[in-house]
């Protein structure tokens, strides 16, 4: 585990300091949301996600894990992941209140695999958190990143990486939704617009992949950085088509505590 940890150092080459206020202190967060030229001022208070974060709803794991996970959490049938019945999950994962590199061997071993493959700042940790909530909560493994699979054109589009769940093959696409408008119409568009790009690129990517990596379905997983942008997530994609929610899961985790890394900040080696 060390020589992977080291390896991730080397890899990402980045010094990263992660806010230190936690989780529990953040009684009243106020942005400055952007999105193309809208700009407005929004407020998520605590009381809006306690419901999500009582401990009953704790997901029951060893103590070394990175992180709390709150919510729906638990292993998926093969029926659910070979089947046409649309799945979808949303849960919180309570980060401690700093992250740092060596809190990387408490990550699943194919999280670390991650890390060691890319060094795209936020987006990398951001598919790796994925990963190792997948793992926590599905058992699933890591088969192959997106610079293994064997595709058709080597400059076309991926996924950012191949997982077994429930003994199926899965192609998984990671988006992070943040800096979101506060009002319901523009989070409403800005989840649309998160939710079309990354459709499109896992079909673009469905077509692209060689018969031996072809996935049974594909998962967007999105990291939220507020309860309103997940709302805005799960409430645009309540509003596809059946066929669309059919043959692509959705997995919408909310972060919360020292998150900042997975949304541009680098992480302290």
């Amino acid at each position: 585990m060390g020589t992977l940890i080291t390896t991730a150092r080397r890899a990402l080459g980045v010094a990263l300091v992660v806010g230190a206020a936690g989780f529990y202190a953040r009684e009243d967060v106020r942005a400055s949301i952007r999105v193309e030229s809208i700009s407005v001022e929004t407020t998520d208070p605590l009381s809006a996600i306690e419901p999500v974060l009582d401990p009953a709803t704790a997901f029951s794991e060893p103590a070394e894990k990175l992180g709390r996970i709150f919510g729906d959490c638990g292993a998926l049938s093969p029926d659910a992941v070979s089947g046409s019945v649309p799945v979808e999950r949303i849960q919180v994962l309570d980060l401690p209140g700093r992250v740092a590199v060596d809190d990387l061997d408490r990550l699943a071993p194919g999280a670390l695999t991650l890390f060691t493959e890319m060094t795209r700042g936020g987006a990398v940790y951001g598919e790796a958190l994925s990963f190792d909530v997948l793992a926590r909560c599905t058992q699933a493994t890591l088969l192959k990143t997106s610079s293994m699979l064997s595709v058709r054109d080597q400059e076309g589009p991926t996924v950012d990486f191949l997982a077994s769940i429930a003994g199926e093959k899965v192609g998984v696409s990671v988006a992070r939704a943040y800096d979101f408008p506060a009002d319901e119409a523009h989070s409403t568009a800005a989840a649309a617009a998160i939710l079309k790009r990354q459709l499109a690129a896992l079909d673009a990517s469905g077509a692209n992949v060689d018969v031996t990596d072809q996935w049974t379905k594909s998962l967007l997983f999105v990291l939220a950085e507020s309860m309103p942008a997940a709302a805005a997530i799960e409430r645009r994609w309540s509003q596809l088509s059946e066929n669309v929610r059919e043959r692509t899961m959705l997995w919408v985790a909310v972060t919360r505590g020292g998150d900042d890394f997975i949304y541009g900040e680098p992480i302290d080696l």
